[in-house]
């Protein structure tokens, strides 16, 4: 499957606006946290094009990659989390 530049930012921007959890349009993610969406969109675009991120170990004597199994694309990961504001929490 082959994502758009458009595809990505779009799932950056619903990831980002579930962990915030509040009410936020997409555009004021766009607006107020740019450059939390910048860097995860750049990480999904690594992830996806299967460079170093996940990879646990190589050896080059016959070849063997060990990929960490829990690096999920569309996360927010810590360093996105590190540039947004605490997420809502609700209680009941």
């Amino acid at each position: 499957m082959e994502f758009t530049y458009k595809d990505i930012e779009e799932a950056c921007v619903q990831a980002i606006r579930v962990y915030l959890n509040r009410n936020i349009s997409e555009e004021e993610v766009r607006e107020k946290h740019r450059i939390a969406l910048l860097v995860m969109m750049e990480e999904v675009e690594e992830i996806l094009s299967n460079k170093k991120i996940g990879i646990l170990s190589i050896t080059q004597g016959s070849q063997s990659i060990t990929f960490d199994n829990s690096i999920q694309v569309f996360e927010v990961s810590n360093n996105v989390k590190a540039l947004l504001p605490k997420p809502n929490i609700n209680l009941i």
